[in-house]
């Protein structure tokens, strides 16, 4: 029967050992290469030239590209006409708001002009009552003359 430290007996190698015999086996490899190839164009001798661009070893980045050019070409076709329909569906809403906005402020104009026809005046013969009124109160006055100009405007633009 055996115990567990004659298992244990036999000679393992440390991690420093492992280590040091890796590294000097890549080292010795890196050399040799540097030997066949020369002096590296960048003076960095720990290096080790690649084969080929990163582009070229990844797959995925050429099918993200596109492919074949006429697969560009017809997604780049299809992207043009998506953005051509969206620029007409964005023009055909902003032509619709600046209708609604127009007609908003026509109304709104109507609307005062219908409430300085519809209001009840007197007229004020003597400038002395003007005088003796309250700051609120002239604000309120206005001269028959606007009056009469603001309903001719409304007037002459029923008739266009």
């Amino acid at each position: 029967m055996t115990t567990a430290m004659e298992v244990d007996a036999t000679p393992t190698p440390t991690s420093n050992d492992s280590n040091a015999t890796g590294e000097s086996a890549t080292l010795d490899a890196m050399l040799e290469v540097r030997k066949e190839l020369g002096r590296s164009k960048s003076s960095r001798s720990w290096k080790l030239p690649t084969a080929n661009r990163a582009s070229a070893k990844n797959p995925k980045a050429r099918l993200k590209s596109g492919g074949s050019y006429k697969l560009r070409m017809e997604k780049k076709r299809q992207m043009d006409e998506q953005r051509a329909f969206f620029a007409e569906m964005e023009a055909a809403q902003n032509d619709a708001k600046r209708k609604a906005r127009e007609k908003r402020q026509a109304k709104e104009e109507r609307r005062k002009l219908n409430v300085v026809k519809s209001t009840q005046y007197q007229v004020l013969s003597s400038t002395m009552k003007v005088k003796k009124m309250s700051k609120k109160q002239r604000k309120l006055v206005m001269k028959l003359s606007d009056i009469e100009s603001k309903t001719r405007k409304s007037n002459t633009q029923n008739k266009r």
